[in-house]
């Protein structure tokens, strides 16, 4: 019988230089055929035939048989609905089947996922993008809704802790996190705190009107909104841009979504009048 095994069984380390499978594409490329593959999904049914046992199993999102040797059958099906298995295909009249040499049970997906991410040690980030990607190909392979938005908020969470980086600590590199973040749809309002962030470092190191006039144009690209004006600013707003002067994109990532739209407002007006002001110095005849 095989037993529960333990929780640290690297997710994509088993059986290295094997080719790993995702259920819905076994069996369906030729090259497929007769090389070692490793299968690893959801049971939709532990089938049991008289005098065999309990010796084939059928997933979810497959046509494929996965064949139990006799070593590997069970007398009862096993409580676990996950399974990791290595073996061959094989094409039987018209028939599927992936011929099992090892096999592990394991627990569901969301169990597993925060079991390898407890694993890792803080500030880790390469294994945790890998853990990341793979909670996200099995959300959309299981349509798996809670799965989903484990990945995204752990991809949100990669992001910011990527903006901690000394590489990525320059307003450039920062501003290309958060367009990243963006495109790639990651929970708001990190992606936009990211972005305060580095425009609140350019805004510090601007000294002509022209350093102000690029960064009026970059915080109209990156918060269209904050050029429509404000009938007035919401309530407790004066708190948060207190709080917003000492600590920028902290505070801006803690702020109730209407702080955050005064916020983006309130930094292209002080810009914009910081480009006026500079011109009107340089140039007072023209300044009406």
């Amino acid at each position: 019988m095989l037993g529960y095994p333990a929780l640290m069984v690297a997710v994509l380390t088993l059986g290295q230089g094997v080719v790993e499978v995702d259920p819905p594409d076994l069996g369906r490329k030729k090259e497929q055929f007769g090389r070692d593959l490793i299968v690893d999904g959801r049971v939709a049914l532990y089938q049991f035939h008289p005098g065999r046992d309990f010796d084939e199993i059928l997933l979810k999102g497959s046509d494929v048989v996965l064949r139990l040797p006799q070593n590997l059958r069970f007398r009862k099906a096993p409580s676990q609905h996950v399974v990791r298995a290595q073996g061959t295909l094989a094409r039987e009249r018209n028939v599927v089947f992936f011929d099992v040499r090892s096999l592990n049970l394991l627990p569901d997906d969301s169990e597993r996922l925060n079991a390898g991410l407890a694993s890792l040690p803080p500030g880790e980030l390469t294994r945790r993008r890998g853990w990341a990607e793979w909670a996200a190909r099995r959300g959309r392979i299981y349509q798996d809704e809670a799965l989903t938005k484990q990945a995204i908020q752990l991809q949100t969470d990669i992001l910011w802790s990527e903006s901690d980086r000394p590489e990525n600590r320059s307003p450039e590199a920062t501003l290309k996190l958060a367009r990243r973040g963006r495109e790639t749809r990651l929970l708001e309002p990190v992606p936009s705190a990211l972005a305060h962030r580095a425009l609140l470092v350019q805004r510090r190191s601007a000294a002509k009107p022209e350093d102000y006039a690029a960064l009026v144009s970059r915080i109209t690209e990156l918060f269209p909104e904050s050029a429509k004006p404000l009938a007035k600013f919401p309530t407790g707003f004066e708190e948060w841009l207190a709080k917003y002067k000492e600590s920028g994109a902290a505070a801006y990532r803690q702020a109730p979504t209407e702080i955050r739209a005064a916020l983006d407002r309130w930094l292209l007006a002080e810009s914009l009048e910081a480009e006026l002001r500079g011109r009107m110095a340089a140039d007072p005849a023209a300044g009406l």
